[in-house]
């Protein structure tokens, strides 16, 4: 970028990417994560505020944190598996580290697959066919 100053002033203060959530609708909006992904991040930025802002009398097991833990769409779809890998925990604070391990872990093998070095290799064959 031309101008990193202007790139830094985006992400700090009154910026407008400062925020999490701007962080997060702008990767949806630019492809670099899906749907799911951006609606459980959304949750995560959510139960995060309601920590920072409650700090008393407030759990994982708190009904509104566990109701919203429930909302995630990656345990949903963990559900939906017929061949569960392993049983999906019923702790929320459990069930709300799993959904942050699957992001991370999504998040990074999605960077490592697009990666050059890691692409699958054309064929000199391919090449010819097209």
């Amino acid at each position: 970028v031309a101008v990193p100053a202007f790139v830094e002033e985006l992400f700090r203060g009154q910026g407008g990417l400062s925020s999490f959530s701007a962080k997060i609708s702008i990767c949806y909006a630019v492809g670099l994560m899906t749907r799911g992904a951006s609606h459980d991040l959304h949750i995560v930025r959510k139960i995060s505020n309601d920590f920072a802002h409650k700090p008393h009398g407030i759990s994982f097991k708190t009904k509104e944190i566990a109701d919203r833990i429930n909302r995630f769409e990656t345990l949903k779809l963990l559900h939906a598996e017929k061949n569960k890998l392993f049983p999906v925990p019923t702790d929320p604070r459990q069930r709300f580290n799993l959904v942050l391990a699957i992001l991370l872990v999504n998040g990074i093998e999605k960077r490592i697959r697009e990666m050059p070095k890691f692409q699958e290799a054309k064929r000199p064959d391919d090449e010819a066919a097209q």
